[in-house]
């Protein structure tokens, strides 16, 4: 792990309609952005992969195991002294069988249903970024 940044993953939790679940952090004061719309994920421990992070984070906040080798790594995103690495996961199932164990709900939205929504800025800039990303693929 670099020292230069504090690391994290997101995972972009992907149903079939093309929206991303997203979680309704705890109304917390002292969190990182109480009430606030953010994707799935958190920091790395040390000697952890990105999608060995991605696996425990999922597993912690939804009690959802994800199959490893449908995660894919997208790509990292560094925002000031944040280094956040991105790992996409297709959504089957709606996620029907997850327990929310952190936060106070979980949504599956569009980029058009957060425009009115308080969201994580970093987290808003990392789907944005991905929405573009996957737009221009599905052009070539």
């Amino acid at each position: 792990m670099n020292n230069q940044y504090r690391e994290g993953v997101v995972v972009l939790l992907e149903n079939a309609n093309g929206q991303i679940a997203f979680q309704l952090r705890d109304n917390n004061p002292e969190i990182m952005s109480p009430n606030y719309w953010g994707l799935f994920g958190g920091w790395s421990e040390a000697d952890e992969s990105p999608q060995q992070t991605g696996i425990r984070e999922i597993e912690e906040e939804l009690g959802y195991s994800l199959n490893a080798s449908k995660l894919v790594y997208l790509t990292a995103h560094v925002d000031g002294e944040v280094k956040s690495h991105i790992l996409r996961y297709p959504i089957t199932d709606e996620l029907q069988s997850a327990k929310l164990t952190e936060g106070q709900g979980i949504r599956f939205m569009t980029l058009a249903d957060l425009q009115n929504r308080d969201v994580i800025p970093r987290h808003r800039d990392i789907l944005n970024w991905y929405l573009h990303d996957k737009q221009i693929h599905q052009n070539e």
